[in-house]
């Protein structure tokens, strides 16, 4: 930090900022790519209320209020989980992991997956017969139940948006 209080954007919030306005230009529909900088530029300028040329001049502070803004309007959530719920979210369902715990799925890992199902495009009847094939990650079942069967069909869904996204960008 410097004498006058100013402490200057991390590495971390630019790459975070520019990764996140991205994604919000990519939801537009027509991003141009001759626009993107000045387009950027002009949207931290009206929302924090002075001239930006250059996200290297933002404080710490300001670079912060920007990524909140954005990532609430991707609906990313701000909030970390807990320890324990982190620890199930990477765990349960995963392929030769037995806990002898069952957790039920909760209404966070049901929006997750709600979310992939929008980003694919997809109706809950489209799930549903995707889950009721033999080669779905619940073999068939079409019930979603425990965290671990949320999370085996949020990572397929997760896969199959990003892939189709690298489809449409690449």
């Amino acid at each position: 930090m410097s004498e006058s209080g100013f402490k200057p954007i991390t590495p971390g919030q630019m790459q975070r900022l520019q990764v996140l306005w991205k994604q919000q230009a990519s939801r537009d529909i027509c991003p141009t790519k001759d626009m993107d900088r000045q387009a950027r530029l002009d949207w931290a300028s009206q929302q924090l209320g002075h001239l930006v040329t250059s996200f290297k001049e933002l404080s710490n502070r300001e670079a912060h209020k920007l990524i909140e803004l954005l990532q609430g309007g991707l609906g990313i959530s701000n909030s970390r989980p807990s320890r324990q719920r982190a620890h199930a979210m990477g765990n349960e369902g995963r392929r030769g992991r037995r806990t002898g715990v069952v957790t039920m799925a909760d209404a966070r890992d049901l929006a997750g997956i709600q979310q992939q199902l929008a980003r694919l495009g997809w109706s809950q009847n489209r799930l549903e017969s995707f889950l009721a094939a033999s080669s779905s990650p619940l073999r068939g079942r079409t019930q979603i139940r425990t965290k671990a069967d949320a999370n085996r069909v949020f990572w397929a869904l997760k896969n199959m948006a990003n892939r189709m996204e690298g489809q449409r960008h690449g």
